[in-house]
């Protein structure tokens, strides 16, 4: 479901980042990559974030105990597809953090997810294919759109903030390791830790 909120605030503008999430001990140095609109002001564990990603995860069944039509399972794979939704700031698994830009006020959220729904394809039957792949689609996407402006490559920054997640430990109690896009550690935009 497409997220439709409102403009951000010149004072407050959005934080556009790479989210590196923990994907648990079998997938040791592996993340789960999405793109997170993270407010200025991160007060507390549940300030809104909205979060953009290439995902195949199941959704629950819906009212009726029914397996959503489009989570069928295919040649046993379940298929990708695009999401956006508004998240806690701090969940569990956030593990470290890539600061991209700040969402200009004139260009809202529901703009953003068009962008992302429009303009990053969502690829089935590839093996190589993935959120990662999804992300640094995104990030082309958002600087070919004049969203943010990046001076190096999309697979660069990527490489750049996995290398940086690898360093980190995941740590709720402390605010969120975050980084630039040439992987060098900044101030955290997730001052919280969860409560």
């Amino acid at each position: 479901m497409p997220i439709l909120s409102g403009l951000s605030t010149n004072r407050n503008k959005l934080r556009i980042c790479v989210a590196f999430e923990y994907r648990g001990p079998k997938h040791p140095n592996s993340f789960h990559s999405s793109i997170l609109l993270v407010p200025k002001s991160t007060g507390s564990s549940s300030s809104t974030t909205w979060k953009f990603h290439g995902t195949n995860a199941l959704r629950p069944p819906d009212i009726t105990g029914q397996t959503q039509i489009q989570d069928i399972i295919v040649n046993d794979n379940i298929p990708w597809r695009y999401e956006s939704k508004e998240t806690e700031v701090r969940t569990i698994r956030l593990q470290a953090l890539m600061f991209l830009g700040k969402l200009s006020a004139d260009i809202g959220i529901s703009e953003l997810d068009a962008i992302l729904r429009d303009h990053v394809a969502v690829v089935q039957d590839d093996p190589s294919w993935n959120c990662n792949a999804w992300t640094t689609s995104a990030i082309e996407a958002i600087h070919e759109q004049g969203i943010i402006d990046i001076p190096i490559s999309a697979q660069m920054i990527m490489g750049n903030g996995k290398k940086f997640a690898i360093c980190t430990k995941l740590d709720y109690t402390v605010p969120v390791p975050t980084c630039d896009i040439y992987g060098q550690n900044i101030d955290s935009l997730v001052t919280t830790g969860l409560e």
